[in-house]
């Protein structure tokens, strides 16, 4: 009985490890995907914002170059304010949207991770119920198995006494004969005669 709940256990301890180490795997290849879509995601707000940045830059010069023909100054000067104006505001709204897909990413990354250590705990869990579910089942075991020894010594003693009722005698063929005498004493079996170990053992005899 305690090589078959060492083996479970074992078995169990085996398992528990193989489902923590593929837990942690899929946390980490998510971890993986989410830092790729976000770097995706990223250098295509940066294509973006570079796209941005040359379209206002192209109609400022076309504009300019009107304003420059036309020798009108304060049109210049518009046109150079405006320019400005546009390009830090595009550049202030590149940097929020790469500010906040960073911070979506933490966020992506906290909930793998959360998830991760949820599962982790679960498994856990589920290894601890298993363990007193074995523990149950050895001590059921043990008890049946108690019970059908303390069964058998009870049948042991009945065929003893029906010898002794017969007029007969239980004899024991053993190598170890005082052992043998207090183990049966103490089970109840006292009528019997312990004899010495030999290979032809009689019908009313048990070797032990």
């Amino acid at each position: 009985l305690d090589t078959d709940l060492a083996r479970r256990r074992a078995d169990a301890s085996t398992d528990l490890a193989r489902d923590l180490a593929d837990i942690d795997r899929d946390s980490a290849n998510d971890r993986v995907e989410a830092i790729r879509d976000a770097q995706v995601e990223e250098f295509r707000l940066r294509e973006d914002h570079q796209r941005r940045l040359r379209d206002l830059e192209r109609q400022y010069l076309f504009d300019l170059e009107d304003a420059v023909r036309e020798r009108d100054a304060r049109q210049v000067l518009l046109l150079q304010r405006r320019y400005n104006t546009e390009r830090q505001k595009e550049i202030e709204d590149y940097e929020l949207r790469r500010s906040r897909r960073q911070q979506d990413l933490a966020l992506e990354l906290q909930d793998i991770e959360r998830a991760r250590v949820l599962r982790r705990q679960k498994r856990i869990e589920q290894f601890a119920e298993e363990l007193q579910d074995l523990a149950l089942q050895d001590a059921r075991k043990r008890a049946d198995a108690r019970l059908a020894y303390e069964r058998e010594l009870a049948d042991l003693a009945e065929v003893a006494a029906g010898f002794k009722g017969k007029g007969r005698e239980l004899r024991v063929a053993t190598k170890f004969p005082n052992l043998t005498r207090q183990f049966l004493y103490r089970a109840g079996v006292t009528y019997f005669a312990v004899v010495e170990a030999r290979q032809q053992v009689a019908l009313t005899e048990a070797t032990i």
